[in-house]
């Protein structure tokens, strides 16, 4: 995870020196958002405006620690499970060829989340308001857990749909409006 963040602060820090920022992850996402925001704030003393995370559990959460691996999974199981949360077209899942080039990434980038770990903040390192996301039909996340992280607002929204609720075009919708309005907000609030 070090090696990610590591890259996207090269990227990414000059403009995050220059003007405010928020970040949005969904799973996987979620957890690169979670040891961004940590380092910036430990090591820049930056912190975002607002931070949206979506999809999954807070990386020191019990739901997380002892949820099942899955990127140890034989191929045909990796694929199984695949279809089964959704998001990759079945098209794509169905030919061999393209499986071969892309499972080897997604169970690298599984592995990594898989084996992310951190302590439970102690005291909230980020004063931002954090909102979360799920689906209602995805297996359950603890997104209470993320209130540890920040001494802002902090909110739960749950919307139809399974893992990836976010591609389906209503929940789309509501969430940009929300971010949206959010960031709006802040911005005002910034100035």
């Amino acid at each position: 995870m070090q090696e990610i963040i590591d890259d996207v602060i090269t990227v990414l820090l000059p403009q995050l020196k220059e003007k405010p920022f928020a970040l949005f992850g969904h799973s996987f996402g979620a957890m690169t958002c979670f040891a961004f925001a940590e380092h910036v704030k430990k090591v820049y003393n930056l912190e975002p405006i607002h931070v949206f995370l979506s999809g999954a559990s807070a990386p020191y959460s019990e739901a997380r620690l002892q949820a099942p691996k899955r990127s140890h999974l034989s191929d045909e199981e990796f694929i199984s499970w695949l279809t089964s949360i959704g998001g990759t077209p079945p098209e794509i899942l169905a030919k061999a060829e393209l499986t071969k080039l892309f499972l080897p990434a997604l169970k690298a980038d599984l592995y990594v989340a898989e084996h992310y770990r951190c302590t439970r903040p102690s005291t909230p390192f980020l004063s931002c308001p954090v909102s979360c996301f799920d689906g209602k039909e995805d297996s359950p996340h603890d997104l209470q857990a993320w209130r540890s992280m920040t001494s802002g607002d902090f909110t739960v929204q749950m919307l139809s749909g399974g893992h990836f609720y976010l591609k389906e075009g209503a929940n789309e919708k509501y969430l940009l409006d929300h971010i949206t309005k959010h960031l709006e907000t802040a911005e005002m609030d910034y100035l």
